[in-house]
């Protein structure tokens, strides 16, 4: 044997001529393979002017130039003007300088040893790579707050981008394809985003960065809250957009204002064009609607069997702002095939009963009922007021109709005092 077994370190030879050689060359190896240390790992070719004792790892690939026909994995060390070359043995450490990383060599090549302090990819039961430096595979993460230098107790994660054009998000996935996503995707806004196939995504909720304004289907919400219904093409006329629902008894939309003037209301606004480009609304359009429905043992019954109607007079201009409210039911009995409108109040304050033109403050077309009361049981004529209205049913010459003239009842036939 004229090497070492390990280290391939030769040896000296009994009578060996010029043994300084012999010995310079096994101080070369020596200087490779002892606390090995290398520039890079990721060369496949030489540098163009190596110093004195820089080494190197070589890269995966086809190696050329001064190194063709060498091994991926050799140590290639610039020694008196040329390259030297050491093949590593199993258990050799290696410090890679320009990434801070230690390679173990084993049966599968160089591997990392240990996490630098400051490593350029880390997985962790997994291959990271260029696009996923920290790559985990594991059923569960744990982010928990520092109890032990102690910390503060809180645990934030910050994911920072360079600026407002570019993403901060977290990416949810199924089978590498993209389902959710949630962050600042392109600006300052916050976004929610969903997708059934990884290619088309519905924009689910933005929260604007400078007003705080929630929008579902809208980018600049204009409001607290606001929906637009053109981003869900789905919803046909008669739709929900909004839905609460419940078995308590307790489904309920409420509105509290405090202030010197409380304000609380509930809006409609209809108008003819689109929302970008709203135009005049026109006579007999709907401004806004109430309605409501119940259950018939099979299903919840559409269309809505009680409505009650804002709607437009005439053609709205700036010298035209008529409105009037009409009220529909159905009779018991009947689908709502027979709802009909029983109640009309006109934009000049006419409120027509079982008619749709009333001609004057009241309009009934049918029977009208007053209430009833005895002589003895009538309410007082003053604070009636003059023109209420009563059917006396015990009056001395027969039940009939009376009328308040502010301070006696009188009867209609032949206005005497109801006695």
């Amino acid at each position: 044997m004229d090497s070492s077994p390990r280290l391939g370190l030769p040896y000296l030879m009994p009578n060996q001529a010029q043994k300084h050689v012999i010995v310079n060359e096994a101080l070369r190896r020596l200087d490779v393979a002892v606390q090995a240390s290398v520039l890079t790992a990721g060369l496949i070719s030489p540098p163009s002017s190596p110093a004195e004792g820089d080494c190197y790892l070589i890269a995966d690939g086809t190696p050329a130039g001064g190194w063709a026909g060498r091994t991926p994995g050799e140590f290639a060390a610039w020694q008196d003007g040329t390259w030297a070359f050491v093949i590593p043995q199993a258990g050799w450490l290696c410090l890679v300088q320009d990434t801070d990383e230690l390679l173990y060599f084993g049966a599968g090549g160089w591997t990392p040893a240990a996490p630098p302090a400051s490593p350029l990819m880390l997985g962790i039961n997994t291959g990271a790579d260029a696009t996923n430096r920290l790559a985990v595979k594991s059923d569960a993460e744990l982010l928990s707050h520092d109890d032990v230098t102690p910390g503060s107790g809180d645990a934030r994660k910050v994911i920072n981008k360079a600026g407002e054009g570019n993403t901060a998000s977290v990416l949810f996935q199924t089978g590498f394809s993209g389902r959710a996503e949630i962050g600042l995707a392109g600006d300052d806004a916050l976004h929610v985003k969903v997708s059934a196939d990884g290619s088309g995504w519905t924009e689910a909720l933005v929260i604007d960065p400078d007003t705080g304004h929630v929008g579902m289907g809208v980018a600049t919400p204009a409001a607290p809250l606001t929906l637009d219904t053109q981003a869900y093409p789905g919803l046909s006329p008669g739709d929900a957009c909004f839905v609460v629902t419940g078995n308590r008894g307790a489904e309920r939309a409420e509105f509290r204002s405090t202030s010197l003037n409380p304000n609380a209301a509930f809006q409609g606004f209809g108008a003819r064009g689109t929302p970008d480009t709203p135009e005049a609304t026109h006579g007999d359009d709907r401004l806004f609607a109430v309605l409501a429905s119940g259950h018939d043992g099979s299903d919840f019954v559409v269309p809505l069997p009680a409505q009650l109607d804002f709607k437009a007079e005439g053609d709205w201009s700036a010298g035209n702002h008529g409105a009037r409210i009409q009220f529909m039911t159905t009779p018991n009995g009947a689908t709502t095939s027979s709802r009909a409108e029983r109640m009309r109040i006109t934009g000049d304050g006419d409120v027509g009963i079982a008619t749709t033109a009333p001609t004057c403050r009241l309009h009934v077309d049918g029977p009208v009922r007053t209430g009833s009361a005895t002589v003895a049981g009538l309410p007082s004529a003053s604070t009636c007021g003059a023109g209420a209205m009563m059917f006396v049913s015990n009056e001395s010459g027969g039940a009939v109709m009376a009328f308040s003239d502010g301070t006696d009842w009188r009867r209609v036939t032949d206005r005497a005092v109801v006695s």
